[in-house]
């Protein structure tokens, strides 16, 4: 609708606001393939963490969600494994 520019710099703002008011500022943003949010985010974060859905996200999604925040300029601190279920053997459970 023409705004994007205004809408960017009020964002930007607001992130840097509570940045200055928090240690610490975590951003749960949508997957990369379902638009540019992420990407936007992770521009003006000091760091990215890709979080990959096991027995959904395939290997070629997640490659690619990868490559397109580093293509961003985005620094991408690590990846999580989520949702991942496998059983813990019984002898483990029993030493916790």
């Amino acid at each position: 609708n023409g705004n994007g520019g205004r809408l960017a710099g009020e964002l930007q703002a607001r992130v840097a606001g509570l940045q200055r008011d928090f240690r610490y500022v975590l951003i749960d943003a949508p997957g990369c393939a379902l638009n540019d949010d992420a990407i936007v985010l992770g521009q003006l974060s000091d760091a990215a963490i890709l979080v990959i859905e096991a027995e959904t996200t395939h290997r070629l999604a997640a490659r690619k969600a990868k490559q397109d925040l580093e293509d961003a300029g985005v620094c991408l601190a690590g990846t999580v494994l989520n949702n991942r279920s496998y059983s813990v053997p019984k002898a483990l459970y029993e030493r916790l």
